[in-house]
């Protein structure tokens, strides 16, 4: 044990005890170490075990309240009541301003543009492209009607529809817009002025329609936060 120390020879020669004092310092504390060594690594293994058993115990107790939650939420779901509330749910798009726009489509569709196709001489004095157009755009409006009342959020069937009729809408719309276009600058009996306010509101159906089938098809391809700004811009551009 002296020479693994590597004492010097006068403390190998003489007969008293070994000292701390008698051995160099940095050999002294060298030996220290390894002694300390096993009770250090019994330490560090108690720490261990000790974190294991408390993972282990967190999750457990998360997942016996996540059981517990779910399975409260299952009782509910299956209640006679919960179902009623689901089956007589209202649609979300049934707010205030949808109200308000339905309105104002049904009476100028009921009332307002008969009596102007009737002072404008009726449909036998309708152009061929004037009919189009407002076969167009009076589709377009029962469809955006529609999908504003019914959105994608309601269910997968839902937003089948919605996509499908969403693509006929944007069809309806950019075609009706051509032919109005055409209507108001060869239609006789059409003022100037008439045909000019008309096809700037040509320019922003053009701009919002095209924008809107954009932004729908970018928030196809993106994730989290971006796909809901572009969903929100579809929704403004398309309203």
């Amino acid at each position: 044990s002296l020479h693994s120390l590597r004492l010097p020879r006068s403390a190998c020669l003489c007969r008293e005890p070994v000292t701390p004092l008698s051995v160099r310092p940095t050999t002294y504390l060298r030996v220290k170490q390894i002694a300390e060594r096993p009770k250090a690594r019994a330490r560090e293994s108690e720490l261990a075990a000790m974190l294991y058993r408390g993972k282990h115990d967190a999750r457990a107790e998360a997942s016996s309240a996540l059981s517990t939650t779910l399975s409260a939420d299952d009782v509910k779901n299956a209640s006679p009541s919960a179902q009623a509330k689901k089956t007589s749910s209202r649609p979300r798009g049934l707010t205030a301003p949808w109200v308000l726009g339905f309105v104002v489509v049904s009476v100028w569709f009921g009332y307002f543009a008969p009596r102007a196709l009737e002072h404008g001489g009726g449909a036998k004095r309708m152009s061929l492209a004037f009919k189009w157009h407002l076969i167009c755009a009076c589709l377009t409006t029962l469809i955006c009607v529609f999908s504003t009342l019914f959105t994608p959020s309601m269910g997968r069937k839902i937003a089948a529809i919605h996509k499908v009729i969403g693509r006929v809408a944007v069809v309806l719309s950019l075609v009706g817009t051509f032919l109005g276009y055409v209507a108001a600058w060869t239609d006789e009996g059409v003022p100037q002025a008439t045909a000019m306010g008309l096809s700037i509101v040509g320019v922003q159906q053009f701009k919002h329609t095209i924008r809107g089938y954009r932004y729908i098809r970018q928030a196809q391809k993106s994730v989290g936060d971006e796909r809901k700004r572009l969903i929100d811009e579809h929704r403004k551009s398309m309203v």
